[in-house]
């Protein structure tokens, strides 16, 4: 079958839409002979089957728990800030597609609805015609005056062949993948963290998860807040007759200063009608991700920034390598140096004009030794130095 993209532009009732309904303005249903991408216009990030177009998942997203009581949310949002974009021309991409989006968290969170909340969910997709699946860029976006802090956790609804019961739910220790099946329909799903070590893994039913009615955005934060910071890792849980079923994985503290973005978190996902292939296609993806994505400085998003920021590397502590991201509002020469205790220049990461956007760069230390190191960005009159922790 000839690659295509298809872009659903339907009429969409709010009032009444049910759980079945894909195609929304601003859908996009990226269909390849080896690969079904789904991003629906509420940020819904979906892997289907690509014979059938039926969907795996119901949805695959970041959230962030501040504590019991607030946690930032963004399942089916509503407040796309960004809607869903599709791009398979422009250069430096570093895959076949890019798919975006970009929202606020959904209504019945945050207490009041978080419809003013000023934190971002940001996710650009990455495909290959020739792997099966997708590697996911995940970013909190921290547009308001106060910075936010919280336990980072990805948070993975199953829905085989869309359906809600049957699900059965595995952790495999040796690998950290995370993924399910339902017996007798050889449909299998895993997804993994490739630039973070996670925490835990809370694998839940749905007669656990969904205590206060139908919808995920209903139930109570401290529900949320207690699988992120959940520290064991759940081996199985099978339930067979209890509808929806929910994997929460833990990846640790994230703190996002006024104005500054998140260091991007990324995972992998991966479909197959066997599970051996499934989990092959995942380390076939984690292989294309160290190959090209954090290979030198590339631009994450379309989004122009309103100025000039130097995000905390992450991971930190870190061994061997780490990611920094940073923010230019202007077309401007730009200058991103390593320097150490004493001072002393070590490496220059980033060094010439650059356009507005968002950029990412990799530093690999393994030629050096455990401590603390310096980097400063210079763009213009903006100036900004952070320290990282080198821990082998």
């Amino acid at each position: 079958m000839k690659p295509f993209v298809s872009v659903f532009c339907l009429a969409m009732i709010l009032i009444g839409a049910t759980e079945t309904d894909w195609a929304q303005p601003a859908d996009y249903n990226l269909i390849l002979s080896n690969n079904d991408v789904f991003l629906s216009a509420y940020g819904r990030l979906v892997i289907s089957n690509p014979s059938t177009n039926r969907g795996m998942n119901r949805w695959a997203y970041m959230n962030l728990s501040v504590n019991r009581t607030t946690v930032y949310n963004w399942d089916d949002s509503t407040l796309a800030v960004v809607g869903g974009t599709v791009d398979s021309v422009s250069a430096g991409r570093k895959a076949d597609y890019l798919l975006r989006h970009v929202s606020s968290p959904a209504p019945g969170t945050l207490g009041t609805g978080g419809t003013g909340s000023k934190l971002q969910h940001i996710m650009t997709i990455f495909v290959w015609k020739d792997l099966k699946g997708f590697v996911v860029a995940y970013r909190y976006k921290n547009t308001g005056t106060s910075t936010v802090s919280g336990t980072a956790a990805y948070e993975i609804y199953p829905r085989i062949d869309q359906s809600y019961t049957g699900h059965y739910l595995r952790w495999r220790s040796a690998d950290s993948i995370a993924w399910f099946f339902r017996p007798g329909l050889a449909h299998f799903l895993g997804a993994k963290s490739l630039n973070l070590k996670p925490t835990g893994a809370r694998l839940m039913t749905g007669s656990t998860f969904f205590k206060l009615g139908n919808f995920a955005e209903d139930q109570p934060d401290s529900l949320r807040y207690n699988a992120a910071t959940y520290t064991s890792f759940d081996t199985a849980v099978d339930s067979a007759g209890t509808p929806r079923s929910m994997i929460i994985m833990g990846l640790g503290s994230v703190t996002i200063a006024a104005g500054d973005s998140s260091a991007p978190i990324y995972f992998a996902m991966a479909y197959d009608t066997d599970s051996t292939v499934m989990v092959t296609n995942i380390k076939s993806l984690e292989a294309r991700y160290k190959q090209r994505i954090l290979t030198g400085v590339k631009r994450t998003e379309d989004v122009i920034p309103t100025q000039f920021s130097l995000s905390q590397n992450y991971p930190n502590p870190f061994n061997p390598t780490t990611t920094i991201e940073y923010s230019v509002a202007k077309s401007v020469t730009v200058e991103l140096k390593m320097y150490d205790l004493l001072g002393r220049e070590l490496a220059t990461l980033v060094q010439g004009q650059q356009n507005p956007g968002t950029y990412t760069v990799q530093f690999d230390a393994t030629h050096l030794s455990s401590g603390i190191y310096f980097y400063t960005m210079r763009a213009g009159d903006f100036v900004s130095t952070k320290s990282l922790v080198l821990m082998k």
